[in-house]
């Protein structure tokens, strides 16, 4: 399990994970971590990541507003605890731009 080597110390790079993917899932942790008094349990990690409103990686369907991927990668993004850039704004703009999402009638 990633979290568990994770938690062990291990870096991206030597479990063989992105640094953003590697970034994302220390914030995800340390979310878990902060709710179960600092005690990391791999069961108990799993069950929270998968449970409704609480894990940042439970089954995700796009907010019906959204005008294309940017404002659904923005909104993952910020789901995870990933903090907005200064260019984060233009990508999503360019995004929703080239990736827009068809209208209902």
């Amino acid at each position: 399990m990633i979290a568990e080597r994770i938690y062990r110390g291990e870096t991206a790079a030597q479990i063989g994970i992105s640094q953003c993917s590697y970034d994302s899932r220390v914030v995800t942790l340390k979310r878990f971590l902060k709710a179960n008094n600092n005690r990391f349990d791999a069961q108990a990690y799993q069950a929270w990541v998968v449970s409704d409103g609480v894990g940042d990686r439970a089954p995700w369907t796009p907010d019906k507003t959204s005008r294309g991927l940017g404002d659904t990668v923005a909104k993952i993004t910020s789901a995870v605890g990933i903090k907005p850039c200064g260019g984060c704004k233009k990508r999503q703009q360019k995004l929703n731009q080239v990736f827009p999402y068809r209208q209902k009638t």
